[in-house]
């Protein structure tokens, strides 16, 4: 009769060496070890929809890099990272990042 092995996780390997602060979910459902992870608005309470618009509850001007508009990169399911929310300390967690294939609503 053969042994069975667990495999661990990336999850639980990162838990047991604690060498990384954070796991990412890829987009296809891989997890990822990661020293950091970018705040997403896909993840804070604190981000709220009215009309065409983005806006911060707590009042923080939302911007990302180039020129699109943070609503057209929600249309796409693009990420939603901006820089003013990678120290914030009003950074409300939902939980877990969304996976790519659950964000956006026009493909």
């Amino acid at each position: 009769m053969g042994t069975m092995v667990k495999q661990e996780t990336a999850v639980e390997e990162a838990a047991r060496v604690k060498r990384f602060d954070f796991v990412e979910l890829t987009d296809d459902g891989i997890a990822r070890k990661s020293k950091t992870r970018k705040r997403s608005l896909y993840e804070c309470f604190n981000a709220k929809v009215k009309g065409n618009m983005i806006y911060c509850a707590k009042g923080y001007t939302l911007q990302t890099k180039g020129p699109e508009p943070l609503i057209r990169r929600l249309e796409r399911g693009a990420p939603l990272v901006c820089s003013i929310c990678q120290d914030c300390i009003d950074f409300d967690p939902i939980g877990s990042p969304l996976r790519k294939d659950e964000r956006g609503y026009k493909r």
